[in-house]
C-alpha cells in the first residue's frame, strides 16, 4: 500500500470492499451500455466535426467503427475512452482490433498533438515515455514528494540509462516535465 496516498482509484468493483475505506468518500463513474455509447459518441462527433458532408450518415459510420473493433466496443463503455474513440474517429484513425492497437493509436494521437505551449519534444518518444514511467513510479512510492526531489529521482535513472552527466539528465528531466 501507499500509506501517504490521498486518493485511491479502483478500476473494477469486483472484489472491492468499501468497508475498509468507510470514512472515505466514494464516487462511481458509470459505464455506458453499448447502445448509448453509440449515441454518445455520435453526439460528441456532431460537436467536433464540421457541419455538412463529414456528418452525413454519422450514426451508421460510428456504429460500423464500434462493431468492427473489439477494443472500440470495450472502450465505448467508459466516458474517457469514448471521448478518445471520438477523437480518433474524427481524424480518420482506425480504433484497432485489439486493446494494444487501440492504446497505441491513443498514444500516437497524444504524441502527434502535444499542447501548443509545449513546443517541440525535448527528446525522443522513447525517452519521453521512460521519463513518465520513472515519474509515475516515483509519485506512486511517495505521493507527497516535492517537485525537485521527483525530478532528481527521474534524473538519476535517466543519467544511468542514457550514460550522461547528472546536469544533463536533470536538464532533460525538467524539459520532459515541462513538455508533459
Amino acid at each position: 500500500g501507499q500509506p501517504r496516498a490521498k486518493v485511491i482509484v479502483t478500476t473494477r468493483t469486483i472484489g472491492y470492499r468499501t468497508a475498509a475505506l468507510a470514512a472515505w468518500r466514494h464516487y462511481d463513474l458509470p459505464f455506458f451500455d453499448h447502445g448509448s455509447a453509440r449515441e454518445n459518441m455520435t453526439a460528441l462527433l456532431r460537436h467536433i466535426l464540421p457541419p455538412g458532408k463529414a456528418q452525413s450518415h454519422l450514426s451508421r459510420r460510428v456504429n460500423d467503427a464500434l462493431e468492427e473493433s473489439d477494443a472500440g466496443r470495450m472502450a465505448a463503455r467508459s466516458p474517457l475512452l469514448l471521448s478518445l474513440c471520438a477523437a480518433l474517429f474524427a481524424r480518420g484513425t482506425p480504433l484497432g482490433n485489439t486493446r494494444v492497437q487501440f492504446y497505441r493509436a491513443i498514444f500516437k494521437l497524444l504524441e502527434a498533438e502535444p499542447p501548443p505551449r509545449a513546443g517541440p519534444p525535448p527528446a525522443t518518444s522513447a525517452v519521453l515515455s521512460r521519463f513518465l514511467d520513472v515519474l509515475g513510479w516515483t509519485l506512486l512510492n511517495d505521493s507527497q514528494i516535492r517537485e525537485g526531489a521527483a525530478l532528481q529521482a527521474c534524473a538519476k535513472v535517466l543519467q544511468a540509462e542514457l550514460e550522461c552527466s547528472g546536469l544533463k539528465a536533470r536538464d532533460l528531466s525538467e524539459s520532459c516535465l515541462a513538455y508533459w
